[in-house]
């Protein structure tokens, strides 16, 4: 049982709002679509009349499943932020995540399938529809889940290699990867570099320095994001709602309680520290 909970409570993957879902969000539909048309399960092709109509019947219930993973996805990802961020987000929510999909799923199934069939709003009818969209749901949900857990796995583990632990955590720490979103664009770079991290919105920018030159890189990420993916970082704190900054640039300070302003070694950029952050930046300064 605690093995159990221990798992349960390991740190997984978490879903991001985005256009990288844009393929999840139509295959889940188009899958749905192609399941019922070949197989034809509990005999789906009864429940409606209208033959003519018989494909955009069976697109319905394929919209339906579009519609409810771009609403988990993009809806509850977006209003619940620290739920679903990669640093909070465990194997439990993955479940919850899932069983909430199909449940919002067979609510939507219901009321479609009354209002296009002769079957009545009642429980047998709920019950019928609840167990037919868990069998369809079922081995896609689960797929799915193993498919994100591989991918994950692949993505941020490294190539095994000869060299010694030692020097493995040596190379980790001499290297920092910041991702996007997507997953895909990203920015890797020495610690040491790094200066600070600017956000607006759903956009941050990477300031560091590289061959002498200030550089800037764009990401579409939240900075609360950037934040869990640089938690290693023991110089980087937050002194705004949206700057990050290396304490170990920081060459003087100005203003006051009120308002302090961060100079960096190597740049004019100033960065902002506000009062809630204030006590505890100018303490390890």
């Amino acid at each position: 049982m605690n093995r159990i909970k221990e798992i349960m409570n390991q740190p997984y993957m978490a879903y991001t709002s985005g256009r990288h879902n844009v393929p999840l969000v139509v295959w889940s539909g188009v899958f749905v679509f192609i399941f019922l048309a070949v197989f034809k399960p509990f005999e789906i092709q009864n429940l409606t009349t209208k033959q003519w109509l018989y494909f955009a019947f069976l697109a319905g219930y394929g919209f339906i499943t579009s519609f409810s993973v771009l609403i988990m996805i993009e809806g509850v990802g977006r209003l619940l932020p620290n739920v679903f961020s990669e640093k909070n987000w465990k194997i439990k929510h993955e479940v919850a995540f899932v069983v909430s999909l199909i449940s919002l799923i067979t609510v939507f199934n219901y009321f479609y399938t009354v209002l296009i069939s002769d079957l009545p709003f009642s429980s047998e009818t709920f019950i019928f529809i609840l167990f037919a969209t868990v069998s369809v749901s079922f081995f896609p949900a689960v797929s799915f889940v193993m498919f994100r857990y591989v991918r994950n796995m692949r993505q941020y583990s490294r190539p095994s290699t000869v060299l010694s632990f030692e020097r493995k955590e040596e190379i980790r720490r001499e290297f920092i990867e910041l991702f996007a979103e997507n997953q895909r664009d990203s920015v890797t770079l020495s610690p040491e570099n790094l200066l600070f991290i600017e956000s607006d919105d759903n956009y941050s920018t990477v300031f560091f320095t590289q061959q002498n030159r200030i550089q800037k890189k764009l990401l579409r990420n939240t900075l609360t994001r950037l934040e869990a993916q640089v938690e290693s970082i023991p110089t980087l704190r937050r002194c705004h709602r949206s700057y990050l900054v290396n304490l170990k640039k920081v060459s003087r300070v100005s203003g006051n309680a009120q308002g302090y302003r961060l100079h960096l070694h190597d740049t004019d950029e100033i960065v902002p520290v506000s009062r809630t952050y204030s006590k505890n930046i100018i303490a390890e300064l």
